[in-house]
C-alpha cells in the first residue's frame, strides 16, 4: 500500500513540482530517489531515449522567429545520436499545446520549415482546439492555405533528414484535423471573418485530396468500419469539412444560414457541386 500511494502520489504531482511548497517538493525527491521518476520504467525497454536538442524551458522562452530559425538550421549529427528531429518536433507540438496564442499568432514563421515541424504543429494547435481552447485563427489559415497547397509537391529525397516526413500528406491530414475541430465549435470556433478563407480551404482540400484510399487494406478497414475507414482518408475528411463548413455557417447569429439551415447546401453552391 505504501509503494502505491508513492507511486499515485509522485505522478499526480511530477509536472507541477516546481510550484509546491518545500516540503512538498522533498517528498516526492524522496519517493524519486526510491522508485525514480514517472519515465524511469522507459529505461527498461528502451536502452537510449530520443532527446530534444532544443529543451521545453526554451520552445517556452524564445521568440517564435528565433525558434523557427532553429528548426531551419538544426540537423542531427553523429555525437549525440539521441538527439532527433522525431524528438525536436514532438517538442514543438508540446510547446504549440502550452502556449496557444504565442505559436497560434506566429504560424506563418513555421511556413518554410521541413513538413514534419508544421505537421507537429498543426497537431499541437488542434489538440488545443479539440479541448475548447481559443486562440487568433488568421496566421493559422495562412499556413493551412500554404500547407494544403503543397499536398502532391514532391520533396527532394536529398532534403529529407532521418526523421523528417518524406511528403506532405501528414502536415495535410494534420490541418485537416484541426480545422475540423475549429468547425464543430460552431459560432465559438473560428471568427466568421474568415468566411471567405475557410471556404477556399475547405474546396482547396477537396480539389487537391486523392481520388484513391490511400491504405492498401482499405477494403478490409472499410468492411469492419465504413464511416472511420472514410474518414481517415484524406478526401474523407475533405467531404466531412464540407458537411462541417455547413454547420459552422449556421451557427452565424442573423445570417441567411442561421435563419434558414436546412437550406444550406442549396446556399453554398461550390460544396454542392
Amino acid at each position: 500500500m505504501r509503494v502505491f500511494s508513492a507511486h499515485v502520489l509522485r505522478d499526480a504531482l511530477w509536472h507541477w513540482r516546481a510550484a509546491l511548497p518545500a516540503d512538498r517538493q522533498t517528498a516526492i525527491d524522496v519517493i524519486v530517489a526510491e522508485f525514480g521518476d514517472p519515465d524511469a520504467w522507459r529505461n527498461t525497454y528502451w536502452t537510449r531515449q530520443e532527446e530534444s536538442p532544443l529543451a521545453t524551458a526554451e520552445f517556452a522562452s524564445q521568440p517564435i522567429a528565433e525558434i523557427a530559425a532553429f528548426l531551419r538550421a538544426w540537423r542531427p549529427g553523429e555525437v549525440p545520436r539521441r538527439q532527433t528531429i522525431t524528438a525536436l518536433a514532438q517538442e514543438l507540438r508540446s510547446a504549440a499545446s502550452a502556449d496557444l496564442v504565442k505559436y497560434a499568432q506566429g504560424a506563418m514563421e513555421f511556413a518554410e520549415l521541413p513538413a514534419i515541424y508544421v505537421h507537429r504543429l498543426l497537431d499541437g494547435l488542434s489538440d488545443a482546439a479539440r479541448n475548447q481552447r481559443d486562440f487568433p485563427w488568421a496566421s493559422v489559415l495562412q499556413l493551412l492555405s500554404r500547407t494544403f497547397a503543397r499536398l502532391n509537391a514532391p520533396i527532394a529525397p536529398a532534403s529529407v533528414a532521418e526523421g523528417d516526413d518524406p511528403t506532405w500528406y501528414w502536415a495535410c491530414a494534420a490541418g485537416a484535423e484541426l480545422l475540423k475541430a475549429g468547425l464543430r465549435r460552431g459560432a465559438a470556433g473560428i471568427g466568421f471573418a474568415h468566411k471567405p478563407d475557410v471556404q477556399e480551404l475547405v474546396l482547396a482540400l477537396q480539389r487537391h485530396a486523392p481520388r484513391a484510399p490511400e491504405f492498401e487494406d482499405f477494403a478490409d478497414r472499410i468492411e469492419r468500419d465504413p464511416y472511420f475507414a472514410a474518414e481517415a482518408t484524406l478526401r474523407g475528411s475533405a467531404v466531412e469539412l464540407c458537411i462541417l463548413l455547413i454547420f459552422w455557417l449556421s451557427k452565424e447569429a442573423g445570417s441567411t444560414y442561421a435563419a434558414t439551415p436546412r437550406e444550406g447546401l442549396a446556399l453554398t453552391p461550390a460544396v454542392r457541386a
